[in-house]
């Protein structure tokens, strides 16, 4: 939600009226004008909505819920309130006599730059209600439905009336919100804690898990607990990409964020594994190939770009003819290009960024993504010399990691801070539990490690807010890591590798 700073800030922007002012500061501070109740037909409940830190109400499941779900995931939309205060509206009826009354509209949303309330109707409703009432709804040229007496009342303030109706759903996200309609009905999270934990320790350590593999190998934790996780939110599945009825195709993440970041990730993957690869690394040395010839970047400049022949030759092209004559394939990567990070280490990074870190990187990648998909930018905000800086860094981190998302992360080359401020009980008990459970030859696996380690703090009196989360645990066992713990879950013969110079173990 808005601070205070915030509201009076964004109703400066849009020039609101001080009658407009008074009307938004009362919607705000209202509780919703009425209680909504399902019929025999509809399914009525409460979506908890992290945007709002409340619950929001919704009377149809078909219409309301996946209207708040989209509410609740538009970066656009800045604050959104069920059953806002009712206004008067008059119209004619059908027979020509004056009608007037107090509505209560489904919502009001405030988004970045507009606002206005909104009615949810079903298809079906919306064409009888023409008919019955013509001069209250009518259908536009562009195929929109309107409600010409309610957008009249709405203008004087200088905000919007829209009417969403069904056939504007999306239908994926339709059927899995009628998946888990029984779990939004109850506002009580009656979830153990420690299940909850131990359930973000397994996608900590997958991000992406499937459904499917998350079902099973959170086999202590029942379907049910995870499903109700996914419809709280505790754990992120985007609901309009995939279906929950098909869980092998179901992606999960511990937050919005994070699938944000994995996409983007996935986005910025180096696929040159080919001759006929369009991808190349634009850094200094790179092999090419062009017309049957094999060529080295040589240097990137501002305008040009300078090749080197295997013959000697020095050729110098313009930036963009350059990248012109890559998306038409006459300019490709012409040999492997390896990266020389393995995954460890690319997880390693992604666990010390902060949140500011992934959103901060996923700015950047979002300004560069035009150039890197070569189209021009538009409006851009970012300095010339800036987006320079962000290619160059991406470009470097796709050829040493093999992910260009790398390099935009703040974090990425930052050492941290190595001094442990966690109590000396719960060193102690980390200790315990990496050298009892960890390192030993069953190879248990980080996140079932953990979930008894945490299991053992709630027992030992440890308050909830004070037990080490599953990324602090992690970098824990690797304060441990090397030819002992190796030696441990893998063997002398694994361990060989490691071992210390001159050592006789």
């Amino acid at each position: 939600m808005l601070t205070p700073d915030e509201f009076d800030s964004w109703c400066s922007r849009q020039n609101l009226s001080l009658l407009a002012r008074k009307t938004l500061a009362n919607i705000r501070s209202k509780e919703p004008a009425r209680r909504v109740g399902g019929g025999r037909k509809n399914v009525s409940g409460f979506y908890p909505s992290k945007k709002m830190g409340q619950t929001i109400q919704f009377e149809f499941h078909k219409v309301e819920l996946p209207f708040i779900y989209s509410l609740e995931h538009d970066e656009d939309v800045l604050e959104f309130y069920d059953q806002p205060p009712a206004f008067k509206i008059n119209y004619q009826g059908a027979s020509g006599r004056n009608i007037g009354f107090f509505y209560t509209p489904d919502f009001f949303v405030i988004r970045t730059n507009s606002a206005g309330w909104v009615e949810c109707k079903t298809l079906s409703e919306l064409k009888s209600l023409i008919v019955k009432h013509p001069h209250r709804y009518s259908k536009g040229e562009d195929l929109k439905w309107y409600s010409p007496p309610a957008s009249e009342h709405a203008a004087q303030f200088g905000f919007d009336f829209h009417i969403q109706s069904d056939d504007q759903i999306n239908w994926v996200l339709y059927r899995n919100i009628t998946f888990l309609e029984d779990y939004y009905r109850n506002r009580v999270d009656s979830i153990d804690p420690n299940q909850t934990q131990l359930i973000k320790a397994i996608i900590q350590e997958q991000p992406g898990i499937t459904l499917r593999e998350l079902l099973y190998k959170a086999n202590k934790v029942s379907a049910d607990e995870i499903y109700q996780l996914i419809a709280t939110e505790k754990i992120y599945v985007d609901l309009k990409a995939s279906l929950l009825v098909e869980p092998e195709r179901c992606r999960v993440f511990c937050d919005q964020l994070s699938e944000t970041t994995y996409n983007l990730m996935i986005s910025s993957h180096t696929t040159v594994d080919s001759i006929s690869s369009p991808v190349i690394n634009l850094i200094s040395n790179t092999p090419i190939n062009w017309d049957g010839q094999s060529y080295n970047v040589v240097q990137i400049g501002h305008t040009e770009i300078t090749l080197r022949a295997t013959e000697g030759d020095f050729i110098d092209l313009p930036v963009s003819e350059f990248e012109n004559k890559i998306r038409q394939g006459k300019i490709t990567a012409s040999q492997l290009q390896q990266s020389n990070c393995n995954d460890d280490q690319i997880k390693s990074i992604l666990l010390r960024a902060s949140s500011k870190d992934l959103e901060e990187a996923n700015h950047r990648y979002r300004s560069i993504e035009p150039i890197l998909l070569g189209q021009a930018l538009e409006n851009s905000t970012v300095s010339e010399r800036t987006l320079r800086d962000w290619l160059s860094k991406y470009r470097q981190a796709q050829q040493k990691f093999g992910y260009g998302y790398i390099g935009l992360l703040s974090c990425s080359n930052k050492k941290g801070n190595r001094n442990r401020k966690l109590p000396q009980q719960t060193l102690e008990l980390i200790d315990k539990f990496i050298t009892q459970a960890y390192e030993t030859h069953k190879q248990k696996r980080k996140y079932e490690v953990y979930g008894a380690f945490n299991n053992a703090c709630v027992s030992a009196g440890i308050s909830p807010d004070q037990i080490p989360s599953y990324k602090t645990f992690i970098n824990e066992i690797k304060r441990h890591s090397g030819w002992e713990q190796t030696r441990s879950r893998e063997g002398h013969r694994a361990a060989y590798p490691q071992k210390p110079f001159g050592s006789n173990a």
